[in-house]
This record gives structure tokens, sequence and C-alpha cells, in this order.
């Protein structure tokens, strides 16, 4: 990360050039700027602080910048997890995983699996699938997440 340095006025003079230590500055601290470095000028926006090392200020992403389908599958990365087995009869299955920003699950599955809920934690979630049926039935769970 590139560090702030102060320019004082008294350190610049019309047509004398310009000390090492000056220019040295002069090209760091665009970089210092951007890079959100201590003492140096903030970038702001509409909605306050908008560039930051490691993501993104808090509501500067607005509901006007995403409405319309602005945000499509080309435009983040999506992965794919599924999970298939079978259940006996008056059994349980729960599916676990590690997937942060999971979206809806999708199952497929031979009539009698019910699909009873969905928890999480901060590290983990789980899906429980039973079968209220009688004899052995079949599923698929299968879910997109944000990489």
């Amino acid at each position: 990360m590139a560090s702030w340095t102060d320019i004082p006025n008294s350190s610049l003079e019309t047509g004398a050039p310009a000390r090492s230590v000056d220019a040295l500055a002069f090209r760091d601290n665009p970089i210092a700027i951007a890079e959100g470095a201590t003492g140096a000028p903030r970038i702001t926006g509409s909605q306050g602080p908008v560039v930051q090392t490691n993501g993104l200020y808090d509501e500067c992403v607005t509901n006007a910048k995403i409405a319309n389908d602005a945000v499509t599958n080309a435009k983040i990365s999506i992965g794919t997890r599924s999970f298939s087995g079978s259940i006996d009869y008056e059994e349980s299955v729960n599916i676990s995983g590690s997937d942060q920003f999971a979206f809806i699950p999708r199952i497929t599955s031979s009539t009698g699996v019910t699909f009873n809920g969905f928890s999480s934690t901060t590290s983990n979630y789980r899906f429980q699938l039973s079968n209220y049926n009688i004899g052995t039935k079949t599923y698929t769970l299968q879910w997109n997440y944000i990489l």
C-alpha cells in the first residue's frame, strides 16, 4: 500500500525543479488515495465513501443500481451443488454444506419425499428431507451459490 505524503506549498516554486521527495509524493499520492491510505483524502459519492481495499462500503450499491434485471448470472460467479440418494420409510436425511449465500434449493424426488426445512448458522446450513410413505424413495437436492 502506498503512503500518503503531505506536500507543503512552501516546497513548490514556480519554474523551479521539484525536489525528489515531492516528485515521489506526486507519483505515490494518487495510489494512496485509491487505496484509502491513512491521511489521504477520501473519495466519496452520494452515499458516502465508495472505495476501500476489501470491498464496498455499506449502502453504496443502491436498489436503483441493481433493479430491472441489472444483475444477471453473467455478471456474478455462481456454483452448483447437488446430492442424490434414497430414503427409507419413516426416515430422514440431513444434507449439510458450507456455502455462504446459497439460493433456494430445487428438489426432485419420487412421491412421498417431504422437504422438512432449512436451518443455518454462520458457518453451516442444513436441508432435511423425510419419507412418510411406505417404501424407499429417491431424491436429488440441488442449489446454486455465489462463489
